[in-house]
């Protein structure tokens, strides 16, 4: 295993979900007690192909959970590649990816 030092991101932790059936990511949100505002945050800058619209069962969802319980970023792959989301300073987020 890398030591921690390797693994620590000043923007926290990044944590792997699995996409339940039927589960929309505001429902995973929901189910982890993370604030479902971010979900809809995040789906305002979503491209064209609808990553978070489009989550499939088994699919993994990756986020960076800072030590407040901020979401910081989402990652997760689509049929077009990675799309990675990042969490500005004020709160909003760009589809960095």
């Amino acid at each position: 295993a890398p030591p921690p030092s390797a693994t620590r991101d000043p923007q926290g932790q990044w944590r792997n979900y699995t996409v339940a059936a039927g589960q929309t990511l505001a429902q995973l949100f929901r189910d982890n007690n993370l604030p479902v505002s971010d979900v809809f945050a995040m789906a305002e800058v979503e491209g064209q192909d609808k990553p978070l619209s489009n989550l499939q069962t088994g699919q993994r969802v990756r986020l960076r959970i800072n030590d407040r319980g901020t979401v910081t970023g989402l990652t997760l792959n689509t049929k077009n590649g990675p799309a990675l989301f990042i969490r500005q300073g004020d709160g909003s987020f760009i589809q960095a990816q």
